[in-house]
């Protein structure tokens, strides 16, 4: 049986600024980018009425295609992923998120 020593998962360069945003419309954010063959990130958001928990990839949009690309692991679980999965390229796509579940008005 063979040692494969851990690998540390490189971050995108607007992850930080992804899950800033995130926090900033009100949503909680775990960062599970440290996984391989999984997400980036965890998000919740709501009051005592609706609760949302999303899961979503995130990619650098500036980044060519080629360069966003889901990588084996990371397809395989989106395909199994029973919630709900986005893929998160941009500050547009934490704004489309957020209006998805929670409507227009959130002040960015």
């Amino acid at each position: 049986m063979g040692y494969r020593s851990p690998t540390i998962s490189k971050k995108d360069d607007n992850h930080k600024a992804i899950e800033s945003l995130f926090n900033k419309l009100g949503w909680s954010t775990l960062d599970i980018s440290a996984l391989k063959n999984c997400a980036d990130i965890v998000c919740g958001k709501g009051d005592a009425v609706k609760k949302v928990t999303i899961v979503g990839e995130i990619k650098d949009g500036d980044k060519p295609p080629s360069q966003r690309k889901l990588s084996k692991g990371e397809e395989e679980f989106r395909d199994r992923w029973r919630g709900y999965w986005f893929k998160i390229e941009s500050i547009q796509d934490v704004i489309d998120i957020d209006r998805t579940f929670f409507g227009g008005g959130n002040g960015v």
